[in-house]
């Protein structure tokens, strides 16, 4: 079975069913981790979702601890240990109904698991780059989509990066209450919030350039640093640099950025290289004005509602000139955090997400359940042939 279903499924063509009419699924999301970052965060919430509608879902992989807080109780989890780990606990439920890896290890597991696998074979591509960054895992990677039945990619920008057909499907978040986000716009403080990991790709060094740039600091407002990662040494010796540190705290890894969503006033997120960026959708979720780069699939999700409220990548002193307008301008924070509410609510809610995959699935099982019908037909036809070639002579 080969990834060439993807070529006649779109979002546009996936029926929103009711599960209920449709039948429960037994559905196994795999990831080859023990740790838990976006990639893990996603599979929980959509985990969540999917048994919340009745299917039977389960979770190889992740924190252990995390996963089961996150996910639930409704969710099982499969703790592993090693690539050949996450392949013995697929083959432990070849009997389920979709099996949907994340990531390339996982990819690689199914390809060793599949054999004894029956099941909808579903992968998505959560980063805007080809598989395998050495030549062995590259060499490996030929072999993922021979096992494949469907690729999901989570952004245009990653369909455009990623090798193979795929269906975009954009991730979603919880839509927060209308009065969570009443309660909030009362008790917002002069925060500029960047919430990311602190690596290269993602240019923090922009966001501490473009704060000093606004003279933020000299009207009351405070950068708060989200997040850890190799560069946090040397973010902290451009804030003295900057002579901003006294302005500036790095919070390192926050369980939830949920209370900062309801105190900060502006999210920044610089990166221009973003495959999705789930935490400038939750920040559209709390009602929270966002600042971001023209680039990657920011012009996807933030780019919809304030595109006047982006700047060209890499340039802080662009980000810096937004910053202080919004700063002096609460109206215009507020109104900008009302598009943005809207528009997630519209575009990228979670039970909708949730919905559209649930869809996915049976379509791609449908679809291959048409493949192995005709492929029984013409192997039968061919017997049937060959049986009358024998009888003729």
């Amino acid at each position: 079975m080969s990834g060439s279903l993807t070529a006649d499924i779109t979002v546009s063509t996936i029926p929103i069913r009711d599960s209920s009419a449709s039948g429960a699924l037994r559905i196994v999301h795999a990831v080859s981790s023990q740790q838990f970052a976006g990639v893990e965060r996603y599979i929980c919430s959509v985990a969540s979702g999917l048994a919340a509608r009745g299917h039977e879902v389960v979770i190889i992989g992740g924190s252990p601890a995390r996963v089961t807080a996150e996910a639930g109780p409704s969710v099982a989890h499969r703790p592993i240990r090693s690539l050949g780990g996450v392949a013995r606990a697929l083959i432990a439920e070849r009997g389920c109904d979709v099996v949907h890896v994340h990531m390339t290890a996982a990819e690689l597991a199914l390809v060793a698991a599949s054999p004894l696998m029956g099941s909808v074979r579903v992968t998505t591509r959560h980063f805007a780059a080809r598989r395998g960054s050495s030549h062995p895992a590259r060499i490996g990677a030929r072999l993922i989509p021979k096992v494949i039945d469907c690729q999901i990619a989570i952004s245009q920008f990653v369909e455009g990066r990623v090798e193979g057909r795929s269906v975009v499907l954009l991730n979603g978040v919880k839509s927060a209450p209308d009065e969570a986000i009443e309660r909030s716009i009362g008790k917002r403080e002069r925060i500029v919030l960047v919430a990311q990991r602190l690596e290269a790709e993602k240019e923090t060094c922009v966001a501490l350039r473009a704060f000093a740039l606004a003279d933020a600091a000299g009207q009351g407002w405070s950068l708060k640093v989200a997040g850890g990662g190799a560069q946090l040494d040397e973010l902290k010796a451009l804030a003295r640099q900057l002579d901003i540190e006294h302005a500036v705290e790095f919070l390192g890894w926050v369980p939830s950025l949920e209370p900062w969503f309801d105190r900060a006033s502006i999210l920044l997120a610089p990166t221009r290289v973003e495959a999705f960026g789930l935490t400038v959708v939750e920040a559209m979720a709390a009602g929270l004005s966002v600042v971001a780069a023209r680039g990657g699939a920011h012009l996807e999700t933030i780019g919809l509602a304030s595109p006047e409220a982006m700047f060209e990548p890499g340039n802080p002193d662009a980000a810096g000139a937004l910053l202080s307008e919004l700063a002096a301008d609460p109206d215009r924070r507020a109104a900008m955090g009302k598009r943005a509410m809207a528009i997630q609510r519209e575009q990228f809610d979670l039970d909708r997400h949730v919905d559209a995959l649930e869809a996915l699935y049976r379509e791609v099982a449908a679809a291959r359940g048409d493949w192995h019908r005709s492929r029984r037909s013409l192997l039968g036809l061919g017997r049937a042939r060959a049986s009358g070639r024998m009888e003729s002579r």
